[in-house]
């Protein structure tokens, strides 16, 4: 089994005290800009989530559904999204991952896509202020309108406001320009890319969200030892900006389609893989395990999976009293 040296899905790290109610803010400014976002070129609307929400009466296991003898930090606060869990089966672990750095101190993101785009493919991904270390790759000057970037292997970093700006997607390196050229601060923070023909902006918000919720599985319980291994499965929902960036990053394998909508596998969300769509635009939902490498065999697995998922509301996520561990939300982790 892997493990997470930034405490991701196979050893969460729980520190400091819980700060729920002002992540409740944050977060709702996070997916207010995030799910607001207007199109490039007319309307930007997908079709509304098409993974299905149910009743979710038996979802804890009999010790986390009561907190009363555990010293346990649980999130209290309704949030603003809700989580993903697998038809049929009880959680072992119900998670909310807060991460107090993501909107204060952290980067932003717009999501650009081109028109028919889909999670993870045909778009990109602006983040800004930028980390420079991406001049250590191989790469060579270009022009982003009045100022000189670099450019590596599909990604440019040019110099923005009082820092840079990076643009990472799977387009022609004309196209990164292009948004790139177009990309503009608000307030001299917050990126915002104006329009340009064909294109369209998915979402915006952070690089990383405040709150992550995850429900954790043991593959032995859901009898997929055979294709998973001894390990951990686990569901999310996240926010696209840090997540499609890192997809960009790391790459991704067409997987078909889950409730409808477009899917891909990567090693994004740590674990060996996960598979990951969009229930609607701008929020990312996925499932992933940590066990026995990648198959053909596991792939299967983890689409059934998928297919058996359903979205949980907001109050029938914190009717699972989720623990409330503190860590940070990097997708890359």
């Amino acid at each position: 089994m892997r493990s997470s040296a930034r405490g991701g899905p196979e050893s969460p790290r729980s520190t400091g005290p819980a700060r729920g109610l002002v992540f409740v803010v944050l977060l709702a400014l996070a997916l207010g800009l995030a799910v607001g976002a207007d199109s490039l070129v007319g309307s930007s609307a997908r079709s509304p989530s098409r993974t299905p929400f149910l009743d979710a009466p038996s979802l804890m296991g009999p010790t986390l559904a009561d907190s009363s003898t555990s010293p346990r930090r649980v999130e209290t606060a309704l949030p603003a999204i809700g989580g993903l869990a697998l038809m049929g089966h009880r959680g072992d672990a119900f998670l909310t991952r807060s991460d107090p750095a993501a909107v204060a101190g952290g980067a932003w993101t717009v999501m650009v896509r081109r028109t028919g785009g889909s999670l993870g493919r045909d778009g990109a991904v602006v983040t800004y202020p930028a980390p420079t270390n991406d001049f250590t790759d191989i790469g060579a000057p270009i022009r982003v309108g009045s100022v000189t970037g670099t450019a590596g292997r599909g990604f440019i970093l040019w110099p923005l406001g009082n820092g840079y700006a990076r643009i990472r997607g799977d387009l022609p390196q004309t196209d990164l320009v292009r948004i790139a050229q177009f990309t503009m601060l608000l307030s001299g923070l917050l990126p915002e890319v104006r329009p340009t023909q064909g294109f369209r902006v998915i979402a915006r918000g952070p690089s990383r969200l405040p709150l992550i919720h995850e429900v954790r599985y043991s593959s032995a319980d859901l009898g997929l030892v055979p294709a998973l291994g001894e390990g951990l499965i686990y569901t999310g929902v996240t926010s696209g900006g840090g997540f499609e960036d890192a997809l960009y990053a790391a790459g991704v394998r067409p997987a078909g389609t889950v409730h409808g909508s477009p899917a891909v596998l990567s090693s994004v969300q740590g674990g060996n893989a996960t598979l990951a769509w969009e229930p609607s635009a701008g929020v990312v939902a996925y499932v992933g395990w940590s066990g026995a490498e990648m198959s053909t065999k596991a792939i299967t697995a983890l689409r059934e999976l998928a297919a058996g998922s359903y979205m949980l509301t907001p109050s029938q996520w914190l009717a699972t009293k989720p623990e409330l561990v503190e860590q940070e939300n990097d997708p890359t982790g």
